[in-house]
């Protein structure tokens, strides 16, 4: 059934409630006319008001599924954007894997990595998607970090064993501590933020 249709349906309900709270009220009004006149007038309005406290509910009910109905329909269509919005994102991933510009990303990520721990000598662990990317490139992204760090820095680069969309995960030699800076938990991180905002605005947050 259709919000209108279900809108509609509570609201002649409501009016026909209404008609036969009406034709009681008459009914027991007229019973009790030449007994108490004042008496009957009161039960009249306190059935009137019982009938528009109804009325006024059923029709909340009925303005409150509309609004329900409206805020589904917006989340499915922000779903489906944010579905097509990732797989373009997936896109851009491989044809930036498959050019220079990833040894540039690939050696910022490092460079944050080494900033946030506090080093000067780590491992660098990559995607095993990304074996022959790493082993071709690996002397030139040590060359690209050590500049962009601003000292030379000792790199030792491992398989992850895990496959991930790409990016690198930078730890001590030891590996005690790591920094974590792949594509996957980036995009994550991205998709949930902009969740949590739907959610919020779904929730009345944001007008």
């Amino acid at each position: 059934m259709s919000i209108e249709a279900l809108k509609k349906e509570i609201i002649s309900s409501a009016e026909k409630e209404k008609e036969r709270i009406i034709s009681e009220a008459k009914a027991e009004a007229q019973k009790i006319l030449e007994e108490a006149n004042e008496r009957a007038l009161r039960i009249i309005e306190r059935k009137r008001a019982q009938i528009e406290s109804e009325l006024r509910n059923k029709k909340e009910v009925a303005v409150a599924v509309k609004r329900l109905e409206g805020k589904r329909m917006v989340y499915e269509q922000i779903m489906k954007l944010l579905d097509e919005v990732r797989e373009k994102s997936l896109e851009r991933i491989k044809n930036i894997k498959n050019s220079d510009e990833y040894i540039d990303i690939i050696s910022k990520y490092i460079v944050e990595g080494l900033k946030d721990l506090n080093l000067v000598e780590a491992k660098v662990l990559y995607s095993s998607s990304d074996a022959d990317f790493f082993k071709e490139n690996s002397k030139k992204i040590s060359e690209k970090v050590s500049k962009l760090f601003g000292k030379k820095v000792k790199l030792v680069f491992e398989d992850s064993g895990e496959n991930f969309l790409g990016g690198v995960i930078v730890s001590d030699v030891d590996e005690k501590v790591f920094y974590v800076s792949t594509f996957d938990g980036r995009l994550n991180s991205l998709f949930e933020e902009r969740l949590d905002e739907i959610l919020n605005i779904l929730r009345g947050g944001v007008e």
